[in-house]
């Protein structure tokens, strides 16, 4: 298990000798850092170490020509990976300091492509479309990463799930990757509405939903290839969950479809702070504008978090995730959110298969390196 550890802030209470401490850090007895001290500093010690198993790190007050003088240590155990900001403290010879330190996952970049600006995951599959229209498939091949699946400007818009992978064209026009020998695209029939804006997909089911709010799924047949499912004008987002769809108004509102009775909507919510809605493995999640992030018990709606930084979430294998604005990245375990990464450049983060990815405002794509 290979984690990152951040050493961040040492800040002095007390030092060990009358006025200032020449002060230093050892890392598993090597010195990595030295700064004088004076009581009431902070210093930024800003190193980084990447471990696979517990590490010791130790505070020295150099002290020639006498001996230095070791002012404490800590072990900084890889089981810390996710908890947040950490202090080791160092209270030796009557002095008093303590050090700030985060363990975090590694990160594993994957793509550098600086047209990049979305990634879609699909179990094992990660797929990126470019600002040029071009989409292409991660191999994990060390020598050629990424397969192109396609190279049209007017695509706008990828979806993936079990195995199926969908686009739909500024047109509204709406293809389907056939994977095979050079691979290809079947257009859907009947899938060119120019209204259409939006494409979702779960489960080997796929949705359509107009600028008018019109809701249609493909049915395959070739007489009636899309079933209607709603007109309501307010709609503007629909999320698909293996047989269950939602559906997002502007005001706010969130309604599931009922299979049993057509056209049938059940309202869930109705709240105008509603930003976002994501939902899997029979699980459903709300973001509000305040950062708010409530579940959906099946009869109401439970709290996981209030921080007004939230402005993305993301959930996949019944997971959950959040993006702070900053770009930090945090899962929840079911009762705490523990960090995931702190890179300021995150713009996405997408999770399919027990892989976690994020995607920079640079295109870099980078996948969390399993714990």
């Amino acid at each position: 298990m290979a984690v990152r550890v951040k050493l961040g802030k040492l800040h002095c209470t007390v030092t060990e000798d009358s006025g200032y401490d020449t002060a230093y850090l050892t890392w598993d007895g090597v010195r990595i850092w030295r700064e004088r001290m004076e009581e009431n500093w902070d210093k930024d010690v800003g190193v980084v170490k990447e471990i696979s198993r517990d590490a010791r790190v130790e505070l020295w007050d150099y002290d020639w020509p006498d001996e230095d003088d070791n002012l404490g240590g800590e072990t900084i155990r890889t089981g810390l990976v996710g908890l947040g900001t950490q202090r080791a403290r160092f209270t030796g010879d009557e002095a008093d300091y303590f050090l700030e330190f985060e363990v975090i996952p590694v990160w594993d970049n994957v793509g550098n492509f600086p047209k990049t600006v979305d990634i879609v995951a699909d179990g094992d599959r990660l797929y990126q479309r470019h600002s040029t229209g071009a989409i292409y498939q991660y191999t994990g091949d060390e020598h050629h990463p990424w397969e192109p699946r396609d190279n049209r400007q007017e695509t706008a818009d990828i979806v993936a799930d079990a195995g199926l992978l969908f686009q739909r064209h500024k047109s509204g026009a709406i293809y389907q990757y056939i994977a095979g020998s050079g691979g290809s695209w079947r257009p859907l029939p009947a899938g060119n509405f120019p209204g259409t804006k939006q494409i979702a997909t779960s489960d080997g089911r796929l949705y359509q939903r107009h600028d008018s709010g019109a809701i249609y799924q493909y049915t395959g047949d070739e007489n009636h290839p899309w079933e209607n499912l709603d007109n309501f004008p307010k709609t503007v987002d629909i999320v698909a969950d293996g047989d269950r769809l939602y559906q997002r108004h502007s005001t706010g509102a969130i309604y599931e479809l009922v299979r049993s009775t057509p056209h049938t909507w059940r309202p869930l919510d109705n709240r105008p702070e509603t930003a976002d809605i994501v939902a899997d493995a029979g699980r459903l999640y709300q973001r509000h504008h305040s950062g708010a992030i409530y579940e959906y018990t099946g009869s109401g709606w439970r709290n996981l978090d209030n921080n007004p930084a939230v402005v993305e979430i993301a959930t996949g294998d019944g997971l959950l995730y959040k993006r702070h604005f900053n770009g930090l990245i945090f899962g929840y375990t079911g009762s705490t959110w523990l960090l995931r990464d702190d890179n300021h450049r995150t713009a996405k983060v997408e999770t399919s298969g027990g892989h976690l990815y994020q995607m920079h405002d640079t295109g870099a794509i980078y996948r969390e390196r399993p714990v």
